[in-house]
């Protein structure tokens, strides 16, 4: 039996499991589900194109490197519970890699529960850098599987939901891609429905800020300190005081810095 061209690798917690809605059943799409946590029973026993596995590890780019490690397919799209993806538009998708072998990997758009982009997006195909990539979704990235194993790229552990850094594992996944030489683009193509909260709704806080903070210096190096300060000049209030503002700039920040 051939390799599927396409595993859609979701990362859920066991207690999560029972949510989960299974795309359809694609003759060249494998369906692979990291579970965490107690274990429940599967929802799509049956279904040969679906694999479970359990881990006893917590921590999403834990669960994603274990897709990474599992995963059968040419191309591997990332999703959790809360995930609805658009067939049509992950198609439109695996055909910008398929014409270009040189891509490693995709940063597609997404749109909330109400049809609406979760953000503001480029308008045409942007070759991605590290200045233009810091907002990207798991669920909006498809990639090579074979490029980023032949490199050894893969999800920070130290940084995503369920770590202590919980933010930034994607835009740190892309950042190292870069830094290996693949070639990564943004294609105005909607791939998934997620709903409109996000970690953004986190900004003011210092532990936030932190966490932020530490995602640039893994992305920027010894230019961190600049580059964490023209993000916020970019947008000075998001942060919520200037002490919260000034100690992600300076790396430095207090847990007692966040307003009341």
């Amino acid at each position: 039996m051939s390799d599927p061209l396409l595993t859609i690798g979701y990362s859920v917690l066991g207690s999560r499991l029972g949510a989960l809605q299974l795309p359809a059943p694609r003759a060249d799409v494998e369906v692979l589900v990291v579970v965490q946590g107690a274990p429940a029973e599967p929802s799509a026993e049956g279904r040969p194109d679906v694999r479970y596995l359990f881990l006893d590890t917590w921590g999403v780019s834990k669960s994603r490197n274990a897709v990474l490690d599992h995963a059968r397919g040419e191309f591997v799209i990332f999703g959790d519970d809360d995930i609805t993806f658009d067939e049509a538009g992950i198609r439109r998708v695996l055909e910008e890699l398929e014409r270009d072998d040189r891509l490693g990997l995709v940063l597609a758009a997404a749109a909330d529960e109400r049809g609406r982009l979760r953000k503001r997006y480029p308008r045409r195909s942007t070759r991605l850098h590290r200045w233009n990539a810091g907002k990207a979704a798991t669920y909006e990235m498809v990639l090579r599987r074979a490029a980023f194993a032949r490199v050894g790229v893969r999800f920070d552990e130290e940084f995503g939901a369920g770590a202590e850094k919980y933010l930034g594992d994607e835009y740190i996944l892309i950042a190292d891609a870069l830094r290996h030489d693949l070639q990564c683009r943004f294609f105005p193509q909607v791939v998934a429905t997620h709903p409109a909260t996000s970690s953004g709704s986190g900004f003011g806080t210092a532990r936030d800020a932190a966490a932020r903070a530490a995602v640039f210096d893994r992305v920027f190096g010894r230019i961190a300190p600049v580059a964490r300060l023209a993000f916020v000049l970019r947008s000075p209030r998001r942060f919520g005081s200037v002490r919260v503002a000034a100690g992600f700039v300076t790396g430095r920040v207090s847990r007692s810095s966040t307003p009341p």
